[in-house]
Formats: C-alpha cells, sequence, structure tokens
C-alpha cells in the first residue's frame, strides 16, 4: 500500500517544520512551574530571578534552574542590569501561545 499524494506531501512538510523543535516548546511548558513562570511573563512582561522565586514559592536557585531551561529553549530571555538578571517571553509567539492556552481554559 503506497501512500496518496497529499500524504506525501504532508510528511515532506512535516521534516521541513522540524517538529522535533515544536515538541521541545511544549514539552518545556508542560511542567508546572515553568509555565506559572511564564503566566506570570505574559501578565508583567519582565521579572527578576528572585521575583520570580518568590512567585513560584521556591528558592532563587530554583527559579533560576526553570528560567535558564526556558532560556535555553528559546521560551524566555534575558537583560543583565548590574548584579540582576530579568527575564521575558522571547517573542510574541510564545506569548500568544500562552494566552491562548489559558482562554482555551478558560472555556473549559
Amino acid at each position: 500500500m503506497t501512500d496518496s499524494p497529499y500524504l506525501l506531501e504532508l510528511k515532506e512538510e512535516i521534516h521541513r517544520h522540524k517538529l522535533q523543535d515544536m515538541a521541545q516548546i511544549f514539552k518545556a511548558l508542560a511542567d508546572t512551574t515553568r509555565l506559572k513562570i511564564m503566566y506570570a511573563l505574559v501578565h508583567k512582561e519582565e521579572l527578576c530571578v528572585k521575583d520570580v522565586a518568590q512567585f513560584i514559592g521556591s528558592s532563587t536557585a530554583t527559579a533560576s534552574h526553570h528560567l535558564l531551561y526556558l532560556k535555553e529553549h528559546h521560551i524566555a530571555s534575558s537583560t543583565r542590569r548590574g548584579k540582576q538578571i530579568f527575564y521575558r517571553i522571547a517573542d510574541a509567539h510564545i506569548e500568544q501561545l500562552i494566552q491562548i492556552a489559558e482562554i482555551h481554559s478558560k472555556e473549559q
């Protein structure tokens, strides 16, 4: 049995879109603590590590670990100001994902 032309085209398209990279975004956001951080960043635009730690109820080391994970996966970005590092959402697409998930969860 052979795939129909439209299935072959769809398979090629999937390869072009790096599904593995897309899956990593969802994997990063599947963690409740990291999602909580991203939720805060959607509503506060920018937070320092200390504020994130306080918000998620953890040590600054734990908050830093989660923030670094988000940064490594291009979901968050950071800026150093003096001794503090401030984090924000990496781009509008990630912000839209969080906002859409929030809206969808309210409709359930």
